[in-house]
């Protein structure tokens, strides 16, 4: 591999330089269809349009310098000692560029040559296929480990002490046969893949909807002096009261919000840079660190995972439940903000040949099938989309 990535090196040097001959441009287009797979498949999925037009024109710049530095001065006598050594460093710093910037620009024009031409294709042509809408489904595990997949499963699935687990539908229930008494708390967890949803009522009671790509850890039944969960993704809580037991939520940033009967949703997927907790009613205490608020309903919280920003403002909360309610509902939504969400419930990859500035209004049933929510966006101008298996692409 060393020597394979030494002679890339050298042969992209001559690229820059427009030095190659034939055969070492064959060389090179073998090299890197076949050295690097692994990069080049990680470079292609992060890179976007407006990424490699930024780099192309660094690109450009280089090769020009280093053209230029390549041209013997035959009229200019040599005065300094200095000289060589900074075109030396010259050609150090720009081979290095060039290595990266020239294989990445080649992969590039690789990819986009095997890019159909959708400039003048129908939207019939275009939509390739169906994509259905989520449906219930998750992975439940136990306390021992047992893994169980809830899809198109009914009736008892197990029994965890003195709680029985059942399933009714996209309902998972855990009931208490009994008190606990001095029983040791034992953990289950319920993980939603994209494309997936689940509800569950705990062993007090307490109503939670789970939306797609999310994760709830839970006592199977609250023994101790409060009552705390964990969560990732996205969830809707419709917590029981229980005097004297506060029921907290905590998400792998370090955020809780501790609770003892309302109503309220949050919103913490781990490729999102903060935790969104919004307030439908009752009332709730958010803290993190030495951060802390109150929220009264209609109110909602942005905390910044790995940044200080601790954000509260009033909101139209219709738009950050719909979804609990079986609706998307857009206000002002960014085209990649819609792009995410629809990534998670249909189960489908994303990419951008384009990036369009456009914020979207429409509020639409989540059951609807994929291309009817593309077709309306596409309706609104500016952008088109290209469904083909699982994977959709935004084109201008």
């Amino acid at each position: 591999m060393r020597a394979s990535e030494d002679r890339l090196r050298v042969l992209l040097e001559k690229l820059a330089v427009e030095a190659l001959s034939p055969q070492e441009q064959q060389e090179l287009d073998e090299l890197l269809r076949t050295a690097l797979p692994a990069a080049k498949k990680k470079f292609l999925k992060q890179t976007s349009a407006d990424d490699m037009d930024q780099q192309l024109q660094v690109y450009g710049h280089i090769r020009q310098q280093l053209k230029k530095d390549a041209t013997p001065e035959v009229d200019t006598p040599v005065v300094s000692m200095h000289r060589p050594r900074r075109l030396w460093l010259r050609y150090a710093v720009a081979a290095a560029m060039v290595l990266g910037l020239g294989t990445s620009i080649y992969w590039w024009q690789q990819s986009k040559s095997n890019i159909p031409d959708y400039t003048q294709a129908t939207q019939e042509e275009r939509f390739k296929n169906e994509v259905p809408a989520a449906t219930d489904g998750a992975v439940l595990t136990l306390a021992d480990g047992t893994q169980l997949v809830l899809d198109n499963i009914n009736g008892q699935l197990a029994t965890q002490g003195e709680v029985a687990i059942t399933k009714d539908g996209s309902e998972l229930n855990y009931t208490l046969a009994d008190v606990p008494t001095n029983q040791p708390v034992v953990y289950n967890s319920v993980t939603t893949p994209r494309g997936k949803y689940i509800s569950l009522v705990l062993s007090d009671g307490t109503k939670i909807w789970l939306n797609a790509a999310s994760r709830l850890r839970y006592p199977v039944a609250f023994t101790g002096q409060d009552r705390r969960v964990q969560v990732t993704g996205e969830a809707y809580f419709d917590v029981a009261t229980v005097p004297g037991k506060p029921f907290i939520v905590a998400t792998p940033d370090g955020l809780q919000v501790e609770v003892k009967g309302t109503q309220f949703n949050i919103k913490a997927y781990d490729d999102e840079p903060y935790s969104i907790t919004t307030l439908v009613e009752g009332q709730v205490q958010v803290q993190k660190g030495q951060q802390q608020d109150q929220l009264l309903p209609g109110q909602q919280l942005i905390s910044g995972k790995e940044t200080m920003l601790w954000q509260q403002r009033k909101v139209n909360v219709n738009e950050y439940i719909a979804w609990k309610e079986g609706l998307f509902h857009f206000e002002d939504t960014s085209l990649e903000e819609i792009m995410k969400q629809l990534s998670r419930w249909y189960d489908v990859d994303v990419s951008f040949q384009t990036k369009a500035d456009k914020h979207y209004y429409f509020t639409i049933s989540r059951q609807e099938p994929l291309s009817r929510l593309l077709g309306i966006m596409e309706k609104a101008g500016n952008v088109r989309f290209v469904i083909d298996g699982q994977h959709i692409t935004v084109i201008p």
